[in-house]
This record gives structure tokens, C-alpha cells and sequence, in this order.
């Protein structure tokens, strides 16, 4: 590892083994945590997102679960996907927010979706669903990399699509200063990915869906 201190070079070695406690530390509060999460079943976390409010007017994330797992559906058969591959994305849908309940996430919030494959890989589930759940988070920031996986370019779409259709309904639409829901990088990522795959896709097609759904989630 790297750290960077202001300072002259003296007592760098005293520097560095404060640096090394403290990282040997994080590590295995990060191991502890993985190993107590392999204990649950990502089925029954994904249940548990039941009582973590999305947002208060939008329901759950169990409920905005649902929702990406029947827009998810929706976008792939546009697509024409095959039946496996949408019974695969749906499994992927529905596993996609499963370790926002874990201890890790909660502890090393970053690693929402990549602590979700490690637990989706180990738990034995297909590795193309593993890669989707690390996929629909992308893209993260502006040159991020995009989903490349059909399941996660789906899942992907059908998360930020419901966000945006959610809070737009709510009439919390992005201004020239603010943003809070990061709806604009929502926009963004639909559109690179959209672009990027050449996909045959009219969201027309699709947000009739999404408007319905969260008609039924909205309080």
C-alpha cells in the first residue's frame, strides 16, 4: 500500500507501522464481515430489504426490487432475449440489491454490487448473474466502465429507469444546481449504455411500465 504525509522523511518507519496497524485492522474487520455474511442466504437478505425504505413516497427496497425485476423482464424480451436468459436476468434482478444488507456494504459502503457477486459466486449461483449484480451499479462516475453482460446491461437499465421514473413523478426533477437523487448520471448511464451496445430499444416502449409500477409503490 501507498500513504502520503506531510513532513521530512524522519521516523518514516514509526509512519509506516502505524499505517500497516491500522490497515491490518480494516482488513480484518472486512474478512470478519464477509465470513459472517456467506452465513445468510442472499434470498432472505433480499426479503429483509422489506423494512429499508427506499423512499418514503416510493416504498421499500424490496418494493423497488420488484419493480426492476418486472421492468428487467420487460426490457429483455424487447430485446429478444431467450427464455433462460430472462429467467437469468430476473434471478439477477432480484439478487442485485440482496448484499445492500450485508455487513460489509454496511461497513465498506463502496462495495454495493461487488460485494453482492462475491456472495452470489460463492453461494453458487451462475456467474453470469454474479457478473450482472457487479454490472448494474456501472457506470458509477463519468468514464466508467459500462456493463458488457446482457443480464447486467438489462438490470442496469431497469434500475435507473426506475429511479427516474419514480422521483419524476414525484416531481423532484434535477435543476442547474442541484440533484440530489443523481438523476442526470441515471440519464447519462442509460444513454452510454444504450449507445455503446447499439441496442434496439424505444424507451417509449418501456416507461409506460415503470409509470404503473410505481403508480402502485407510490404512497
Amino acid at each position: 500500500f501507498i500513504t502520503v504525509r506531510n513532513g521530512d522523511s524522519r521516523y518514516l518507519d514509526i509512519v509506516a507501522e502505524g499505517n500497516e496497524k491500522v490497515l491490518r485492522a480494516r482488513l480484518a474487520d472486512a474478512e470478519f464481515f464477509y465470513n459472517e455474511d456467506l452465513k445468510d442466504k442472499m434470498d432472505d437478505k433480499v426479503e429483509e430489504l422489506s423494512a429499508v425504505v427506499f423512499h418514503e413516497k416510493l416504498g421499500s427496497l424490496r418494493q423497488k426490487v420488484e419493480r426492476i425485476i418486472r421492468l428487467s423482464e420487460s426490457i429483455a424480451e424487447c430485446l429478444g432475449y431467450s427464455k433462460e436468459e430472462i429467467a437469468l436476468v430476473k434471478r439477477a434482478a432480484f439478487l442485485a440489491k440482496a448484499d445492500l444488507g450485508s455487513r460489509a456494504v454496511y461497513e465498506f459502503p463502496e462495495l454495493q454490487g461487488v460485494m453482492g457477486a462475491y456472495y452470489a459466486s460463492a453461494a453458487g449461483e451462475d456467474e453470469q448473474a454474479a457478473q450482472a449484480i457487479r454490472e448494474h451499479y456501472q457506470p458509477r462516475f463519468a468514464g466508467d466502465e459500462l456493463p458488457q453482460s446482457r443480464a447486467g446491461i438489462v438490470v442496469a437499465l431497469a434500475d435507473r429507469l426506475d429511479s427516474m421514473t419514480g422521483f419524476f413523478s414525484l416531481d423532484m426533477i434535477p435543476s442547474g444546481s442541484q440533484d440530489p437523487y443523481a438523476l442526470r448520471r441515471a440519464a447519462s448511464g442509460c444513454a452510454q449504455i444504450m449507445a455503446r451496445h447499439n441496442l434496439p430499444l424505444r424507451l417509449a416502449g418501456i416507461l409506460p411500465l415503470a409509470f404503473e409500477l410505481i403508480a402502485k409503490d407510490a404512497a
